[in-house]
């Protein structure tokens, strides 16, 4: 088991809409982006790989904004046929709200009405996946909405990302036409519930029940979440980050023991050592696809000593050094 997402994943036809993109711009595929066809699902740390590798060749702001305005509902499997066969949108939003991790699935979604406003809202339950991967989903989510109702617009209130402001933050307010605020709660977009009845362009609902059938059987398959790991992979990387681990203060966050918790690790068959090595394999290869961090950087920031001591670390887990591996991802384009 990985840390950081471990059981969430992505619609395979993701990969198709990336593979599209980059002929288009002349980029380089990244080569997980080829292993998964439509009917396969990407694991969640694939998925922010593949975005973070076309990140570093693009070399431009927002790339989450652009890749999404070439997605089409075939781009989510049954969730896209599915919203195609409703009456109107907000028909086609209790499905969503039913089906939606066999397109996404990531963190806990809550669909609400206050003050003549829809929200939408995704937390952070699992961990934050960063801006990139969170602005690909927001506008992947706005232009399929918006794909539905035409020539009806999906006109946004307001947008919420939970993440720190990026560079250029006006580029965000004139691609959602609304005011976009950073470092919120909740992931977050609203608009007017007046758009509920927009109708649904072309619907055709001669296969809803069918659809309906096949979306609750895929849904049945996917991983539950375990909240107790979700808990434990937030507070262990907290503690990397900040430098100091101790399983008597990670145990104290989740109101444990230390041996309360080194029971529950256990009972899903890892041991503490383990699982910390599973938080810092996972962040290694993210900060790897940063290219500005050299190893020294990247060792520190894992809380290791010595680099010596994260490249032994890192081949181990991995079966390449911490350059090799860095190599193989193509992020030098």
């Amino acid at each position: 088991m990985a840390f950081g997402f471990n059981q969430e994943s992505v619609n395979g036809g993701l990969a198709k809409l990336v593979r599209q993109f980059c002929t288009q711009q002349q980029l380089t595929i990244p080569a997980d982006c080829l292993n998964y066809h439509d009917a396969q699902r990407i694991p969640f740390t694939v998925w922010q790989q593949i975005l973070h590798q076309v990140n570093e060749q693009y070399q431009q702001p927002a790339l989450g904004l652009h890749i999404a305005r070439r997605i089409e509902p075939a781009h989510i499997g049954i969730m896209g046929y599915l919203g195609l066969s409703c009456q109107n949108l907000g028909e086609a939003l209790q499905r969503f709200e039913r089906y939606h991790r066999l397109a996404y699935d990531c963190n806990d979604l809550q669909i609400s009405i206050t003050d003549n406003m829809v929200e939408i809202s995704w937390g952070i339950s699992a961990g934050k996946p960063g801006q990139l991967v969170d602005e690909t989903a927001i506008a992947l989510f706005r232009n399929i909405a918006e794909q539905l109702i035409q020539p009806t617009r999906l006109a946004l209130s307001h947008v919420d990302f939970v993440n720190s402001p990026p560079n250029q933050t006006r580029i965000y307010e004139q691609y959602f036409g609304c005011a976009v605020t950073f470092n919120a709660v909740r992931t977050r977009i609203a608009f007017p519930i007046t758009l509920l009845t927009a109708p649904v362009n072309r619907a055709d609902q001669t296969l809803k029940q069918l659809l309906e059938n096949q979306a609750a059987a895929l849904l049945y398959e996917l991983p539950e979440h375990d909240d107790f790991d979700q808990q434990l992979q937030r507070y262990m990387t907290q503690a990397v980050q900040q430098g100091n681990i101790c399983i008597d203060e990670i145990a104290q966050h989740l109101g444990l023991s230390a041996r309360g918790l080194q029971r529950q690790l256990v009972k899903r068959n890892y041991s503490f050592q383990q699982r910390l090595a599973q938080v810092r394999e996972t962040l290694a290869k993210q900060y790897l696809l940063d290219s500005k961090l050299s190893l020294i950087d990247i060792a520190l920031l894992l809380a290791y000593s010595e680099q010596s001591a994260f490249q032994r670390a890192f081949k181990q887990w991995t079966g390449q050094t911490p350059h090799q591996w860095r190599t193989s991802q193509q992020i030098h384009g």
